[in-house]
């Protein structure tokens, strides 16, 4: 009786390792069919490459055979040459544009100060046109806008609308602002601007003289 307590007692408590056992087999056979479903998906996505680059292959050999026919044939020389030359442009550009803002910067500065140097002698030798204190003001209001101007379209490289900054000047007569744009650009160049930025604020001035 003790024996068959015992045996019994062995097979019951050897119940939860055979358990353990086969969830563990169970869990082995799932991972090796996640691993095959995975093996087979990049088999999968290996063929369909394999795929693609024999069509691209077949693509640059078609262009080739074009290109041969043709007789077409690459200078690299040609190319970097290209390649440098843009390079080069662009550095340009871009030191242009540095030079234009700095030159606007200048302008933002002494608008002022220059403005006020040229009334006087533009003020005495238009005196005709320029006949009393509120013309005066109004021809130095309307200098200021040009000069507002300026300073903008230094500042974004490029000619801005006029006509978005003055309408209708308080003189029709054009000369007197081409003699102050012109003492202006006198003033400017005895600033300290660099020749770069000195030839944008001339152009600049000249485009806006011959706007008038």
């Amino acid at each position: 009786m003790d024996t068959l307590s015992g045996i019994g007692s062995a097979v019951v408590n050897s119940v939860p390792n055979t358990f353990k056992w086969i969830r563990s087999e169970l869990q082995k056979d799932a991972k090796i069919n996640s691993l095959e479903m995975i093996i087979q998906q990049q088999n999968k996505e290996i063929e369909e490459c394999k795929k693609e680059i024999k069509e691209l292959t077949e693509r640059c050999q078609y262009f080739q055979k074009k290109l041969d026919d043709a007789d077409v044939k690459y200078d690299i020389t040609k190319i970097t040459g290209f390649i440098s030359r843009t390079a080069q442009e662009a550095q340009k550009m871009n030191e242009g544009f540095k030079a234009c803002d700095n030159a606007g910067h200048l302008v933002d500065i002494k608008a002022n100060c220059w403005i006020e140097q040229a009334m006087e002698p533009i003020s005495k030798k238009y005196q005709e046109l320029l006949t009393s204190k509120e013309q005066v003001e109004n021809f130095k209001q309307d200098i200021s806008k040009y000069m507002e101007w300026l300073s903008k379209s230094l500042h974004q490289g490029r000619y801005l609308v006029l006509t978005d900054f003055i309408t209708v000047r308080s003189i029709g007569n054009p000369i007197p602002y081409q003699a102050a744009i012109e003492d202006i650009k006198k003033q400017g160049k005895e600033s300290d601007l660099k020749s770069a930025e000195l030839h944008y604020f001339e152009m600049f001035l000249n485009h806006l003289k011959s706007e008038m």
